[in-house]
């Protein structure tokens, strides 16, 4: 078996704690974000890449709390 042959299942908890850990590091709110997005005025370009990885979930999952 080879890495190419792996699948990782992640559940709604690792999104939502994914997505709190992506929004930490950047310092900002998913709604935000969503606005950066809307206006296309990115704070930096990190802020564009994150939205791009976890801009599909938003709406769908709330980050996860810091006890979670």
């Amino acid at each position: 078996m080879t890495d190419r042959d792996t699948l990782i299942v992640l559940t709604e908890d690792d999104c939502r704690a994914w997505i709190r850990d992506a929004l930490d590091l950047l310092g900002c709110t998913f709604n935000e974000l969503a606005e950066m997005h809307r206006t296309g005025d990115y704070d930096t370009v990190r802020h564009r890449i994150t939205w791009v990885q976890i801009g599909q979930w938003y709406g769908v999952y709330e980050p996860a709390g810091d006890d979670e």
